[in-house]
């Protein structure tokens, strides 16, 4: 039984088992807008991109509220594509594309929400 509501940090790159478990149940899809590409066929991919410790990152970087599930197509348009996104508190996904366009993923669908013009 996983625990969903666990916080638990890790100091390394790879999740374990039980986190890597929580975010593919929490998010059972691709978080990228509109993809529909199943979670356990994904990456899981740190929001805030991960530096070792040995180069100067960050203690407790791999926790289930950095990871995402990322089909690999989109985790490479974000590594290298200069996309961006955040998880908001209430577990939704904030995507700026490199253009400065935005969407709101949530469970229920993707919303572009860019100003018009």
């Amino acid at each position: 039984m996983v625990d969903l509501n666990r916080t638990d940090a890790v100091d390394r790159h790879d999740p374990p088992e039980w986190m890597d478990t929580l975010v593919r149940l929490r998010d059972p899809h691709c978080v990228y807008p509109n993809c529909e590409r199943s979670s356990w066929d994904a990456d899981l991919d740190h929001i805030d991109p991960y530096q070792p410790l040995g180069e100067g990152g960050p203690s407790g970087q791999t926790r289930p509220e950095n990871l995402a599930p990322l089909c690999r197509r989109h985790h490479l348009m974000k590594t290298h594509g200069r996309w961006r996104y955040r998880r908001a508190r209430d577990g939704t996904y904030i995507w700026t594309s490199q253009h400065g366009r935005t969407w709101l993923v949530t469970p229920q669908g993707t919303h572009d929400t860019s100003q018009p013009g």
